[in-house]
C-alpha cells in the first residue's frame, strides 16, 4: 500500500526512535524482493542462481563442535536452492513478466526501474 512520503518520513520514529527509518526500509525492500520472485515463480520465470557451491548445513550437535568442524574444513555441507538477491534479479525476469502481463512499455519501465534502478 503505498503511503505519501511524509508519513513515512514523520511515523518511522514511531517504529524505532533511532533506527526505525532502516527498519522501515529494510522491511520494505525485503517484502518487494520476495513479492517480485514470488511473481515471476508463478509465472513460471526461473530466477534460481545457478550456483553449485555446497553450503555449510545448520549445526546439529554441540556448536562448539560444529564450529571445530567449520574451522578444520571438515564441516558437513549440502547444495540448496540459491534465489541470490533482489540485485540479481534481472531485467529480462522483469521484462518477461511485463510481457505476460500484456504490461504497456511505460508500465514495464515503470516496474523494472522500481525494483532494479533504471533500464
Amino acid at each position: 500500500m503505498a503511503v505519501e512520503r511524509g508519513w513515512f518520513e514523520d511515523n518511522n520514529a514511531r517504529i524505532h526512535t533511532r533506527y526505525g527509518r532502516l527498519i522501515c526500509w529494510i522491511i520494505f525492500s525485503a517484502g518487494a524482493e520476495i513479492l517480485a520472485k514470488g511473481v515471476c515463480m508463478t509465472r513460471c520465470i526461473d530466477v534460481l542462481i545457478d550456483d553449485n557451491r555446497p553450503k555449510l548445513t545448520y549445526p546439529t550437535e554441540l556448536i562448539e563442535v560444529w564450529l571445530n568442524d567449520v574451522q578444520a574444513g571438515v564441516a558437513a555441507t549440502e547444495h540448496v536452492s540459491n534465489f541470490g538477491t533482489i540485485g540479481q534479479l534481472t531485467d529480462k525476469h522483469l521484462k518477461t513478466l511485463c510481457k505476460i502481463a500484456n504490461a504497456t512499455p511505460e508500465q514495464t519501465n515503470i516496474v523494472v526501474g522500481a525494483l532494479i534502478g533504471d533500464n
